[in-house]
């Protein structure tokens, strides 16, 4: 039998050479070293680190040989000592881990290295009874749920530490890979069973598969189970997967990622420790209230909780919103504006500074419209809904998508009612598969980063790689349509502008012309200078767009206007989507039917 081990690691050039760690790293607190410390089990060492005051995160072939299961001991931060490993140490008292790793490595068989099934569960949480860093310290870490966006695909520093067994001089010594914005190719992140691979092992639990890899550096013998590093928009470093193995074929190294499935894991080994004091807040929900505000509350478990820090997105980066008490279970996001998503996770902070991982995101569309874009574009009849990571904005010649993550979206949407025509241009600039029309190649079919038009939710037309402005024409049957734009990002690299750009957008609505000149004749209205109007039925309004039936009251904002046959007279308040209704009956008031009151002028 075939278990996968180290050894043959350090005979492979190394594309980004690690560097030692010097004592005077071990007090720059930019980098994340004190959390790391060196594991010994009786077929070798490797890395590990502190992920909760008792409780160690590593790779599960680190404490796997022959088919069993060994006892391991940790050296907290024993770098500091260059001439020998730190003395002091902790034997485990035991491990979480799936069970399953051990069929897989026995079916994985005589090949070079585990399948990437293998990998998937390869990794583990030691737990020990005593505190293993001063305080009770522990890595702060990310946790990719369901659905979210990894960190690791995102073009943030990143870095590896762990401790390679080397030779001479550089025994046992704390290494880390210089920080850089490493690409890390993702294999799967999708819900499959764990017998995906099954060779007889039988039914597994179902997991989701969070592997990562890259080719660009290689890990070395005794980095087995140390922390990826990423440094995200807070510039906070987080322990985010650990070092699982390296395909000779490939010349990958692997790396698991922490998900919610690790997280569980992490959970359990610490309350086999004797409690997790402070949890992951969970079942963040996010409301969009009637009032112009976003509603949010949750839950979360533990002692010594002091204050919960509160992020949001709304352009593509997050930021911190607040920081409210512990006691809190609830926050009022007043600061938002209508018809756009917003993004938002909570952390639990203790007093001695710890915290723990985000909680699972919340998004929440708020209701309404944009009405910014339209002002930006000198059309603002128009109402739009901007969704995903960051939303559209007018760069001063288009509207230009967000800020895009890797995985994620951008998307612009538009409602008009037909009949009419819509005319727009649209470029983009993003990364191209060029083997995308190619059937001999392995990539045929597959779509990097695109801009879409959808129609009523039909995909239209997509545009791909470096295209400059193009014109598109449809014809709009009657009744309601829903345009939207939308920029998707693959999850690897970034190229170009990374952004697609809608220009020259035009609406011609269908027999608009006939229904103005009635429109104008039958309010009687006259000319106040400029473009302003006075009319009996309406009062003072702007006329500028009144070939469109679009008019700016007042009182009323930018309004659509429809007449009856009888002279009735409806108008469609563009900022509140409320419909008014006058008649000549009530020649001084109007009917709010959102209100369902008469309202005098």
């Amino acid at each position: 039998m075939v278990v996968w081990v180290d050894t043959s690691w350090t005979a492979w050039a190394s594309p980004v050479q690690p560097r030692r760690v010097l004592e005077s790293d071990w007090e720059n607190s930019e980098m994340p070293y004190r959390y790391n410390g060196l594991i010994r089990v009786p077929n070798g060492r490797a890395s590990g680190v502190v992920v909760h005051e008792r409780v160690v995160l590593t790779a599960a072939h680190v404490i796997h040989s022959n088919g069993s299961w060994a006892q391991a001991s940790f050296f907290p931060q024993h770098h500091r000592f260059y001439s020998e490993f730190n003395n002091q140490f902790y034997n485990s008292a035991g491990s979480h881990r799936w069970e399953s790793y051990s069929s897989r490595v026995q079916r994985d068989g005589q090949i070079s290295g585990s399948s990437r099934d293998t990998f998937n569960v390869d990794i583990a949480a030691l737990f020990f009874l005593p505190r293993l860093l001063p305080g009770g310290a522990y890595a702060p870490i990310h946790v990719d749920g369901e659905g979210d966006i990894s960190i690791l695909r995102e073009p943030f520093p990143k870095t590896v530490t762990g401790y390679p067994i080397g030779l001479g001089q550089s025994v046992g010594f704390l290494h880390s890979i210089q920080p850089a914005d490493f690409l890390i190719w993702w294999d799967a992140l999708t819900r499959e069973p764990d017998g995906w691979y099954d060779s007889g092992v039988g039914p597994q639990p179902r997991l989701w598969k969070a592997l990562y890899f890259t080719d660009d550096f290689l890990t070395y013998s005794g980095n087995s189970g140390g922390p990826v590093w990423v440094r995200d928009e807070l510039d906070e470093w987080l322990a985010s997967a650990v070092v699982v193995g390296f395909n000779n074929w490939t010349g990958n190294s692997y790396f698991r990622g922490i998900d919610d499935n690790a997280y569980q894991l992490i959970r359990a080994a610490a309350e086999s420790s004797g409690g997790y004091r402070t949890q992951r807040p969970r079942e963040l929900s996010a409301y969009a209230g009637g009032d112009g505000q976003v509603y949010l509350s949750w839950e979360a478990a533990g002692a010594d909780i002091e204050a919960f820090r509160i992020l949001r997105s709304d352009t593509g980066v997050w930021q911190v919103l607040a920081t409210v008490s512990g006691e809190r279970r609830t926050f009022i996001d007043h600061n938002v504006s209508s018809g756009r998503e917003y993004r938002y996770k909570i952390q639990s902070l203790r007093a001695d500074g710890a915290r723990s991982p985000y909680s699972p995101l919340a998004a929440v569309q708020t209701r309404g419209w944009d009405h910014k874009l339209g002002r930006d574009l000198s059309m603002p009849w128009f109402a739009w809904r901007t969704l995903g990571d960051g939303p559209f904005y007018h760069d001063g010649v288009s509207l230009r998508s967000g800020r895009t993550r890797s995985m994620g979206f951008s998307a612009l949407e538009l409602e008009l009612e037909g009949p009419g025509r819509v005319d727009f241009s649209w470029a983009v600039s993003s990364e191209e598969n060029p083997d995308f029309d190619n059937p001999d190649s392995h990539l045929f079919g597959d779509i990097y980063d695109a801009f879409y038009f959808y129609l009523n939710d039909v995909e239209e037309r997509w545009i791909t790689g470096e295209v400059p402005e193009q014109a598109l024409s449809f014809d709009l049957p009657g009744g309601r349509h829903r345009l939207r734009w939308e920029y998707r990002k693959d999850p690897y690299a970034d190229e170009g502008e990374d952004a697609g750009r809608l220009l020259n957008l035009e609406w011609f609505p269908g027999n608009s012309a006939e229904p103005a000149s009635q429109l104008e004749s039958l309010q009687g209205t006259f000319s106040l200078g400029g473009q302003w109007r006075e009319s009996p039925a309406i009062g003072p309004f702007w006329g500028g767009y009144l070939e469109s039936n679009w008019i700016y009251h007042p009182a009323w904002g930018w309004s659509w206007l429809r007449l009856s046959d009888t002279g009735e007279l409806f108008a469609l308040r563009a900022e509140t989507q409320d419909w008014l209704y006058w008649t000549s009956e009530h020649p001084r008031s109007y009917f709010c039917y959102g209100l369902e009151r008469w309202i005098r002028f």
